[in-house]
């Protein structure tokens, strides 16, 4: 009975996981880039992921170079005075 039951959970996990995904919590909108400028304390944006800014194509290829890492590392910058700094965040599952 123990081992019929290790086999239905061991086949109810490799179905569940079919349906779940590996994202970056900020591309997706699930966490608010929250981050103030060093240099004039006014609130940072978001320019989204660095690899996009890689080459001419980039927002065209394949994602997974950073994500491959587990994170996925955003362009921050301040629209007032332009400072820049780059901000990773931890895939999740979902």
């Amino acid at each position: 009975m123990k081992k019929q039951l290790e086999r239905d959970q061991a086949k109810f996990d490799k179905v569940w996981v079919r349906f779940m995904e590996i994202v970056c919590p900020v591309c997706n909108g699930l966490t608010p880039v929250e981050a103030f400028c060093p240099q004039c304390g006014e609130p940072m944006l978001d320019g989204g992921p660095v690899e996009d800014y890689l080459g001419s194509y980039s927002p065209y290829m394949e994602k997974g170079t950073c994500q491959e890492q587990n994170y996925c590392i955003h362009l921050l910058y301040c629209p007032d005075c332009h400072y820049d700094v780059r901000a990773a965040w931890e895939m999740i599952i979902v």
